[in-house]
């Protein structure tokens, strides 16, 4: 039984109330799938590490600084960035602005000068261009592992994602549909280069697709402007992981 005044679920004996968000497996879960509560955690565990690791990076070299901020900051940014990629770019700046801290400390800047040729420089890739890059990363794996998931090209074209509206659920369709890994996964591999999608062979597939990712950040000004330090401190199915 659904009770939409008083927001509960009863399930047999059980009453399960409705809440504003929920944790899940490290995920941060809100009711309009904002994802504002999860981006704020993953802000606050990220500048934590970087401000313990800055007083050792003086004593590193170039790669092993790389190596260690991928390893203990950035890889905060790819997990389930599949499913909370999709937030709108206000609630993304706050974690672009920890990549560009870290390609701040990985080439010796200060605060003060522009991270956006670091960015690239190092090889890093911004919140919207990671989250792209691990779409069309796990589209490919699906197609060519022929998981059943997209038989081809044409069934992922044609792909469409049906939402319903529950009691719960403050989302228009259109809102919904724009949020959906389904829509957002179609969107960015079909505005790939044919030369890049006709690549079968998955390790120069993922090098050549990180590249195209990493270089089209220069000449996107949403990524290359506003280098001021911030410190802010139900779902499609996932698409299988590559």
């Amino acid at each position: 039984m659904i009770n939409a005044n008083e927001r509960y679920v009863t399930v047999g004996k059980e009453k399960i109330v409705c809440t504003e968000k929920i944790k899940c497996l490290g995920l941060i879960i809100d009711e309009k799938l904002t994802w504002e509560s999860h981006v704020n955690k993953i802000v606050r565990n990220c500048n934590f590490m970087l401000n313990s690791l800055y007083p050792y990076l003086y004593y590193l070299t170039k790669t092993q600084k790389t190596m260690i901020l991928k390893s203990y900051v950035l890889s905060n940014l790819s997990y389930l960035i599949v499913i909370w990629g999709s937030a709108s770019p206000k609630v993304l700046k706050s974690t672009d602005q920890i990549v560009k801290k870290c390609a701040k400390a990985i080439s010796g800047l200060s605060r003060y000068e522009s991270s956006s040729h670091a960015v690239v420089e190092n090889e890093l890739l911004l919140t919207k261009p990671l989250y792209n890059f691990t779409l069309c990363k796990m589209i490919h794996y699906n197609i060519i592992s022929n998981t059943g998931y997209f038989a081809s090209i044409k069934d992922l074209n044609e792909a469409v994602t049906e939402t319903r509206r529950g009691p719960f659920i403050k989302l228009t369709k259109e809102e919904a549909r724009n949020k959906s890994p389904w829509i957002q996964a179609r969107t960015a591999w079909t505005s790939l280069p044919e030369q890049i999608k006709i690549i079968e062979f998955i390790p120069v597939f993922k090098m050549k697709l990180y590249e195209l990712y990493v270089n089209s950040q220069l000449s996107n000004s949403n990524y290359v402007e506003n280098d001021n330090v911030c410190n802010l401190s139900c779902i499609d199915s996932v698409i299988s992981q590559a």
